[in-house]
């Protein structure tokens, strides 16, 4: 298997667990964003909130 493979569940309750965790993380980002709330992630390392990388700027 390569790096680039990802192994597959073969447990009924696990298959499309990703999807539903990807959904549910997708719909805390909107939640946070409609209601100013701050949603802290990981990336790179880093602890970052992703609303204000979504948020337009204000002037």
């Amino acid at each position: 298997m390569t790096s680039t493979q990802k192994k597959r569940p073969t447990s009924p309750d696990l298959l499309g667990s990703e999807k539903a965790i990807k959904r549910a993380a997708q719909r805390a980002r909107e939640i946070a964003i409609q209601t100013n709330t701050p949603c802290i992630v990981r990336q790179d390392g880093k602890l970052v909130d992703v609303t204000k990388q979504s948020m337009p700027a204000t002037n």
